[in-house]
């Protein structure tokens, strides 16, 4: 209670004191009041002004473009909201019209609701399993679906993958009629198929029907997840079909293939691989390296002439690098003036994937600093994906080489059986081993017969024609920074011929202390079946090794000063011109390049139900030609590691040994306790 309050209740008695207490008492001023009935007329006249503002812009900024709501489209099902379906009654009682009575001139211009009566059942009566292997085939017309079927057919009867097959266009055929005019009986096609049409497709609009494609894309992922999708080439399917199938396979993250013209007879060597390695097709990115020779024009551009013409079958093409010398030929240089890469044909309109590299020193290098310029100028940004195809300029590629190229690289380093020893693909079949004196004994690798089999694995690399993995050309990096850095204590022993490059010999001893191989095609041994042709009338001896090399003289050439017999009839030539024209072993003929056999004939897979044989039951040689047990490789990488950790690793002790880590060779070396070459 206020004092002034208490004290007019103590003296109320006394009215002159009361008086003097109200003298002290605050006077109400009559502005708290306006301010007190006041403020409420401010908030209102605050939030008028609010209201006010936003009309205005709600009405100014209103649409005006808006359709009618009979023609608005529901996104979700691509219908006019508020439209009737056919069948159905209007509000005047009316009923809509059928597409069947829209005529032709009203064709494909329906846009009614979206649904499915066919796929639901296909899709449920799939049963899904642990291990994923589902492979889909989608087409929107039946000229695609007549170009797929077989290659869909061939590999359901592999049974190395669960085939799906779906049709999402406007045909209105029957999958059965479909099955009966392309020749398929369940007995020869094990494949699922569904029908991913809506209903009312054959007078659907693009627009309906791309809605129907993406709908029935997202089913069908959601219900079999297949590992990747083939389709046919766009050039033949329905434009709203390839829109529709490319949004939805960005959205989806699922892999695809874009399969050429007639790929059941192109390419029918798909059908053999498994989901694992088709599901990487895109990821797989190869590059070739070439090291352009001195002085010389001709062998580098045949070598590209035979890159640019090769087929390629719609896969991502390869990245090409070239090595130019310090002087460069001014044939070579016009010719790159003009090289296209990719070339035009692909529609690329720049050489993106072309890189030429030009040296600037002019000093000779030795085997170690050549060694290491060729090999750093590659690495591989992904070991599991990207790998280099080295090839010598005195190379000529088959134009399907990289048909045999892919089938092989994506079997043995991609599919579910992974053939973790083989560390490449050679093009080239040698006629002798490294030494290039000792000649290739074929009869080792087969008991029949002394021609080699289609194709055998060996410790020997090649630097002609191979791809290399990225994984090994990664590890090839670590073991050459490595070997240089220590001090070997005992002297190399050269096993690699000075024909060849000098980063050869050590990929061998890598080879040899991994237990790795190098898949080489013994079906080049016959006429007409190579994919690579090297060519010996331009040879040049790596930079390294650019000193003349001495050949032997063979021994049936006759001695020099073998005595000339007086008697001997006139018409007979001189012992000098017999010298001269000795009986010397002619040089193995060039083999010719392969252009018209079909790819599985050549490898020996002519059967409908042949693979391609397991890593395990190829025949194997090692660097010397001496034939090896597989099951010995193991034992025998073990004692080359032991032997060049003491020799060449700078170990004292086995045990003083790096730590293995993943594509790295420090386990082969002990750089801490070696001694640093130079020091």
């Amino acid at each position: 209670m206020p004092l002034s309050a208490r004290r007019a209740g103590l003296f109320s008695n006394d009215e002159e004191l009361g008086k003097k207490d109200d003298d002290h008492r605050p006077k109400h001023s009559v502005l708290p009041t306006v301010a007190f009935r006041n403020k409420p007329r401010r908030t209102r006249l605050f939030w008028g002004i609010i209201a006010v503002v936003v009309l205005y812009f709600f009405f100014k900024n209103i649409p005006t473009n808006v359709p009618p709501v009979g023609q608005r489209h529901d996104l979700r099902f691509g219908r006019p909201l508020g439209a009737t379906l056919p069948g159905q009654q209007t509000a005047s009682g009316s009923s809509s019209t059928s597409p069947k009575e829209l005529g032709e001139k009203e064709a494909h211009k329906y846009e009614g609701l979206v649904k499915f009566y066919k796929l639901a059942g296909s899709l449920q009566a799939t049963h899904t399993t642990k291990e994923n292997s589902n492979v889909l085939f989608l087409a929107s017309n039946l000229h695609s679906a007549s170009s797929l079927i077989p290659l869909a057919c061939q590999m359901s009867m592999h049974t190395r993958n669960r085939v799906h097959f779906a049709l999402t266009g406007r045909d209105a055929v029957a999958i059965e009629t479909v099955k009966e005019i392309n020749g398929v009986t369940e007995s020869d096609c094990h494949v699922r198929w569904h029908d991913g049409r809506p209903d009312y497709a054959e007078w659907s609009s693009d627009y309906r029907m791309e809605v129907s494609v993406r709908s029935a894309l997202n089913f069908i992922n959601m219900d079999i997840m297949p590992q990747v999708v083939l389709v046919d080439s766009f050039e033949r399917e329905d434009d709203f079909f390839a829109r529709a199938f490319k949004f939805q396979a960005n959205k989806l993250r699922f892999p695809f293939i874009e399969l050429p013209l007639n790929a059941a007879d192109n390419l029918p060597w798909v059908a053999r691989l498994d989901s694992s390695a088709l599901k990487v097709w895109k990821s797989i990115q190869v590059d070739i390296l070439i090291q352009a020779p001195r002085d010389s024009s001709g062998s580098l551009i045949r070598l590209l002439q035979s890159i640019a013409s090769a087929d390629y079958f719609g896969s991502p093409l390869p990245r090409i690098t070239i090595e130019l010398p310090e002087k460069i030929d001014p044939f070579s240089t016009h010719f790159l003036q003009r090289f296209r890469w990719p070339p035009k044909s692909h529609g690329a309109d720049t050489n993106d994937k072309l890189q030429i590299r030009h040296r600037l020193d002019r000093k000779d290098l030795d085997a170690d600093a050549a060694a290491v310029r060729a090999v750093e100028s590659f690495f591989p940004f992904d070991p599991n994906t990207n790998h280099v195809l080295v090839l010598t300029p005195q190379a000529e590629l088959s134009p399907s080489y990289y048909h045999y190229l892919k089938y092989v690289l994506l079997e043995y380093r991609h599919s579910a059986l992974i053939a973790d020893n083989v560390v490449g693909i050679s093009l080239e079949l040698p006629t002798k081993l490294l030494d290039e004196k000792t000649p290739m004994d074929f009869s080792t690798l087969s008991v029949k017969e002394s021609s080699p089999p289609s194709l055998f694995i060996s410790q020997s690399p090649n630097g002609n024609a191979a791809l290399y993995f990225g994984f090994v050309w990664q590890e090839l990096h670590s073991f050459i920074s490595n070997r240089l850095s220590v001090e070997p204590i005992k002297a190399q022993t050269k096993l690699v011929s000075e024909k060849y490059p000098s980063w050869m010999e050590f990929l061998l001893e890598l080879m040899r202390a991994r237990g790795y191989f190098l898949l080489y095609p013994g079906f080049a041994s016959k006429p007409k079946s190579a994919m690579v042709k090297v060519h010996n009338e331009l040879y040049q001896a790596p930079e390294e090794f650019a000193q003349p090399i001495v050949e032997e003289r063979p021994k049936s050439a006759l001695p020099e000063e073998e005595p000339v017999k007086q008697d001997e009839d006139a018409s007979k030539p001189a012992e000098s011109d017999k010298v001269l024209t000795a009986d010397v072993p002619p040089a193995p003929s060039e083999p010719e390049l392969v252009t018209s056999t079909p790819l599985l004939d050549l490898i020996g897979l002519s059967e409908s139900d042949q693979l391609l044989p397991h890593y395990s039951s190829l025949p194997a040689i090692d660097a010397f030609g001496n034939r090896m047990d597989l099951m010995k490789i193991p034992e025998l990488s073990a004692g080359f590691t032991k032997a060049f950790l003491l020799d060449q690793g700078g170990c004292a002790d086995v045990k003083d040994r790096g730590k293995p880590i993943a594509w790295g060779t420090d386990d082969l070396f002990c750089r801490e306790h070696g001694v640093a070459k130079g020091g």
